[in-house]
């Protein structure tokens, strides 16, 4: 090989080299939320409206967690990040312990973003001796930086006695018809899983 041909060689090598270091590698990342599980106990005493005693004491949870909910991105190594997709999962449900157990349970719940409902749990419901309900969700989008925003997941749960078994003890997020039907309590609230940005 005579020396022009090394010399184009290492021009030619030099040149890549540099071309590589102006090129910035890009990298897939993921940026998740950090959402911690929900328990909120109805510790109630059962009383019965006839006798106006109390019959034993159970008590039921009211739970909510999330599994996964994390954006998807891609950028250079460090960042910035640019979103492409989000994905999430999500359930919240009724838990009953004690006697006597409960004539019907109920649970729904919906994904909403920046105010919009987004994506629907399945509803879940019992009648006769009722012990729990579990109502799971799923939201999957793809349409890059469109899929930011904040993020909430709004749940009811109604959970009602037999007859003549009223309730003593609840949240402020439940509420009962004391004249007109005491048996039944109907709980609505709301979980804040936070923002995923557009880029990040």
């Amino acid at each position: 090989m005579s020396i022009l041909s090394v010399i184009a060689v290492v021009m030619a090598l030099a040149t890549g080299t540099a071309d590589a270091q102006t090129t910035p590698l890009k990298v897939k990342v993921t940026k998740s939320l950090d959402i911690k599980p929900l328990h909120l106990k109805l510790t109630f005493k059962n009383k019965n409206l006839a006798t106006n005693k109390m019959t034993p004491e159970a008590s039921c949870d009211i739970t909510w967690e999330s599994p996964y909910f994390y954006a998807t991105g891609y950028g250079p190594v460090g960042g910035p990040y640019t979103m492409t997709r989000v994905d999430g999962s999500w359930n919240t449900g009724v838990s009953c312990y004690g006697t006597p157990a409960l004539w019907k349970l109920y649970v729904g719940n919906y994904l909403a973003k920046d105010g919009f409902s987004v994506a629907p749990g399945v509803e879940d419901e019992c009648e006769d001796q009722c012990l729990s309900v579990l109502s799971p969700g799923e939201y999957h989008c793809d349409t890059g930086t469109a899929c930011a925003g904040f993020f909430r997941i709004y749940s009811d749960e109604i959970l009602t006695t037999y007859r003549g078994i009223g309730w003593t003890g609840y949240p402020d997020a439940c509420v009962v018809d004391e004249i007109n039907f005491p048996e039944q309590l109907i709980c609505q609230h709301h979980y804040d899983l936070g923002t995923l940005p557009p880029v990040w």
